[in-house]
């Protein structure tokens, strides 16, 4: 499994990554609703260079991200116009996003050996814990701050378990409240127990740790680019970083929730929202942002 995060690229578990390769079909959307998926063949893949397996106590994987290069746009799909099909925000700080939060996957038909595979769309309802509350259950110190992100379902869905994700790579979304009903990536599913374990919580492969290599990559691969060019004057500044569907250029510009802001306007970073600094200020508590 993996997330869309711009129009002809999506990100996915290096453990996923491994097993996939250019000319394997990907199906993205909601399967289980009609005409509402868009498929694609791989282009490319490329597997985080560091990505690792330990396996003492548990296995745990770090730097567990892939990027796969599909051949056409989405956005060349009616889909994709209507939103039905379309990127999840990035963000390279995600330590706000607590609340809020939604594992999401697919079940698999019992049974099935010839396709469809895919029945049922899952959508948990989940919350993010400390690492120290995961630690409780057995991992010990395994965990990296960085890299890893603690998920455990709310009480509300915990009949449901982390083992109606179908596979590795399950995105966790969290929405912000200032955000506009957009939705930020908190991380992909990694690793967790067994069923017969449930209800500890899943680990997740944390994606804000991740921002500059993914945009870096994607950039190096010319994907950047899903709308036509605009007309106007160029600026001879090479561009190094990868904004959603933009190029863009660090040294003038930051990235902020797949918005690009000028640096020298007034317009700042608030966790992903871009906002106004002559009329609001960002809370360092929440990154909620007050008006001034």
């Amino acid at each position: 499994m993996g997330v869309l995060i711009n129009c002809n690229t999506i990100l996915t578990t290096a453990f996923c990554g491994q097993t996939v390769s250019a000319g394997d079909q990907v199906r993205i959307g909601s399967p289980v609703a009609e005409n509402s998926t868009v498929d694609r063949k791989i282009n490319k893949v490329v597997v985080h260079p560091g990505f690792t397996t330990t396996r003492n106590e548990h296995t745990v994987h770090y730097n567990n991200v892939a990027v796969l290069f599909v051949d056409t746009p989405v956005s060349d799909d009616i889909l994709y116009e209507e939103n039905m099909v379309s990127p999840v925000c990035m963000t390279e700080d995600a330590s706000f996003l607590t609340s809020k939060c939604w594992a999401l996957g697919v079940t698999t038909s019992p049974g099935s050996t010839t396709p469809p595979y895919l029945s049922t769309a899952v959508q948990l309802d989940v919350e993010r814990q400390s690492l120290k509350y995961c630690n409780a259950f057995g991992y010990s110190g395994e965990l990296d701050k960085d890299q890893h992100a603690c998920v455990k379902a709310k009480w509300s869905s915990e009949n449901q378990g982390f083992c109606n994700l179908a596979d590795n790579g399950a995105p966790v979304v969290c929405k912000r409240d200032n955000s506009q009903n957009e939705f930020f990536l908190l991380g992909m599913y990694s690793f967790s127990e067994g069923c017969t374990t449930f209800p500890r919580p899943a680990i997740f492969q944390k994606t804000d740790f991740m921002d500059e290599w993914i945009q870096k990559t994607i950039l190096k691969n010319s994907k950047c680019s899903c709308v036509p060019p605009r007309p106007g004057p160029r600026l001879d500044v090479q561009p190094d970083m990868c904004c959603l569907n933009f190029s863009y250029n660090s040294g003038m510009k930051e990235c902020c929730g797949g918005k690009l802001i000028e640096k020298d306007s007034s317009f700042e970073c608030c966790s992903g929202v871009p906002f106004d600094s002559d009329s609001y200020r960002c809370s360092p508590q929440d990154g909620s942002i007050i008006k001034l």
